[in-house]
């Protein structure tokens, strides 16, 4: 999934500053890369009609040639340290406001080369260090908070505007699709823990519920509460794993796959620690991997980072599982994009999931199609693929105190806008679902995010299996 698939030719001429090229390769290449399309860089000279120039010299383009005007303090900003450009325009492409973040030289509505280039590099989050208890990035200091839309995928937007204007030029585009459908939804399950009643959980409702009242509850329910911790302490259920076999056969009969993040260390007091060597582990990786699921890796709170962890529980999942797995969300989606995506590339992932934002479902990159990470130390792409990360079933019903109706529309929504721009709806449910005394509602709403991307055409797939598809 590195080249673009071959189809319609288009020679691109970027002049511009020699530290600008390679953010300008990587904001086209990426802007194209969901049609089916050849890139080829070459100079001012080799470019006809449907042809793309960005640069300094607008003038130097041939006629016919789509022209993007690059403007000398669009490659002074990128050369500093400012999180956001300090004045831009909003305009309105296919029914959105987006933001045109930087001005064209020599005319042209504004450059969406680097508009692109901004939220998919991750700029905004590597120039503040606002963060949060768990140093992730906080929604509420990224650009999209402050224009109050989460739910636009902004570089989408930008690319259907590119894909309107070369068209004007003479070049039709041919869009990618999941194997044979226009959009793909992929249920993804991160497992943190394997059993719920542990000495933590024990402790919390019998002291501190039961006998304590931090709940203040009436006595009644701190009576069944104790009596429902020593039922499932006695009749040893457990509805953690439960979950792991129902979610499973849930997708599988919806003649779909998905992709397990599982856990191989503890590192911290985040991290709930269990083997991938249980008996119950080894016959559900053996059943995962005959439903055709992928299995992958849930770093411990620690690893998002460090290059040594990383690797000596990705071997540690190898061994458990038999799969050498290549694709990555770290856990708490803890991510430095100033580190972490060279990181994941030196320990030989391909594909990472992580960038959501923990607080508000959306689009934290501005996109639901599939990217490249960029480096921006090393100014440079590297070879790991993000599946944006769109919901968070926690993030609805935990953090902001959703109802299940309210939940679901708000799935219904952001579907319905990743099937618009063909693009991929990765949705993150844990495996307390059904869980009703802690959880209530949430395993209602996986069920109806399954129901409502079946009945809306999508694939329904594993990250590896969407992104292999994707042609």
């Amino acid at each position: 999934m590195t080249d673009i698939a071959s189809g319609t030719r288009i020679r691109c001429c970027i002049e511009a500053p020699h530290d600008y090229v390679e953010k300008a390769q990587y904001a086209i290449r990426m802007l194209l890369f969901p049609y089916r399309v050849d890139v080829e860089f070459e100079s001012a000279r080799h470019l006809s009609t449907g042809d793309i120039y960005y640069g300094t010299h607008p003038e130097h383009a041939p006629p016919g040639v789509y022209v993007v005007g690059l403007d000398s303090r669009t490659v002074q900003f990128f050369s500093g340290v400012e999180s956001r450009p300090a004045h831009f325009e909003t305009v309105v492409v296919g029914g959105e406001d987006v933001p045109a973040l930087f001005p064209c030289i020599a005319g042209g509505a504004f450059d969406l080369i680097a508009s692109s280039f901004f939220f998919l590099s991750g700029w905004q989050e590597t120039k503040t260090t606002a963060r949060d208890e768990h140093g992730r990035v906080r929604y509420e200091d990224s650009l999209q908070a402050s224009l109050g839309s989460p739910d636009v995928p902004y570089v989408d937007v930008y690319r259907v505007l590119l894909y309107h204007l070369l068209g004007k030029s003479g070049k039709v585009l041919t869009k990618k699709k999941w194997r044979d459908r226009e959009w793909v939804f992929c249920p993804t399950h991160d497992i943190d823990y394997i059993r719920k009643w542990r000495p933590g959980i024990i402790r919390r409702e019998i002291i501190h519920r039961a006998v304590r009242n931090r709940e203040s509850e009436s006595v009644a329910n701190r009576f069944r509460r104790v009596g429902k911790t020593m039922y499932g302490l006695l009749s040893g259920s457990n509805p953690f794993q439960d979950a792991i076999t129902r979610m499973r056969r849930e997708v599988s009969e919806r003649d779909g796959t998905a992709t397990y993040f599982f856990k191989a260390a503890a590192r911290a007091p985040h991290d709930v620690r269990y083997s991938p060597t249980t008996r119950f582990l080894k016959e559900e990786f053996a059943q995962l991997q005959k439903a055709g699921f992928e299995i992958a890796l849930h770093p411990s709170y620690h690893a998002f980072d460090h290059t040594g962890y990383l690797r000596e529980e990705k071997n540690i999942l190898a061994g458990a599982s038999g799969v050498i797995t290549t694709s990555v969300r770290t856990h708490y989606l803890r991510f430095d994009p100033s580190n972490t995506p060279a990181v994941l590339e030196q320990v030989d992932f391909n594909l990472d999931s992580t960038l959501g934002w923990a607080s508000q479902e959306g689009f934290r990159y501005a996109t639901c199609s599939p990217f490249q990470l960029f480096d921006l130390k090393e100014n440079r792409s590297i070879a790991v693929w993000e599946m944006p990360l769109i919901l968070m079933e926690s993030t609805l019903f935990h953090r902001q105190n959703l109802t299940l109706r309210q939940s679901t529309e708000r799935t219904r929504k952001l579907m319905k806008t990743c099937r618009r721009y063909g693009g991929v709806f990765v949705g993150l449910w844990h495996n307390t679902l059904w869980d009703e005394d802690e959880y209530p509602g949430w395993g209602e709403h996986f069920i109806s995010a399954l129901d409502l991307a079946q009945d809306e055409g999508a694939l329904i797939s594993s990250l590896r299996e969407a992104l292999q598809s994707w042609s």
